[in-house]
């Protein structure tokens, strides 16, 4: 059973430099947009002949978004995190079921100008949960 199982995981730590957009306000010095300094991802799974079983984590620190913003404030995205999984069976050669769930754990993405006291966007699109049946030609 353990030869059909698995894990995989990685780890990203992005220190930026070159990129010349400051804050309006306060004169500091802004990331790259849309790279986070810190992101990690990791999956497991398990698949064998009729069962393939996969979850996967993947999380994000802030990003800025825009230099600026509303109110010429830099916006940025905030932390994020989300869980999803998959689930697929074999019912027969050329037909299968499948079930997959995304943001399982409901994670919420906000965007803030420059402050979390300032947030410009709450989304929530809740978790969502896809089924069926798949048929091979």
């Amino acid at each position: 059973m353990l030869k059909q199982m698995g894990v995989v995981a990685n780890y990203t730590y992005s220190k930026d430099s070159g990129y010349e957009g400051k804050d309006y306000f306060t004169g500091d010095s802004l990331p790259f947009q849309g790279l986070s300094r810190h992101a990690y991802n990791i999956s497991a799974y398990y698949e064998d002949d009729v069962v393939s079983l996969r979850g996967a984590y993947n999380w994000r620190s802030k990003y800025l978004i825009t230099a600026q913003g509303r109110g010429n404030n830099p916006e940025f995205g905030e932390a994020y995190g989300q869980l999803d999984a998959s689930l697929n069976v074999t019912l027969m050669p050329g037909i299968s079921m499948f079930l997959e769930g995304v943001n399982l754990l409901d994670a919420t993405r906000k965007e803030n100008a420059n402050s979390v006291e300032r947030r410009t966007i709450i989304e929530t699109v809740g978790r969502r949960v896809y089924g069926g049946i798949r048929f091979k030609l």
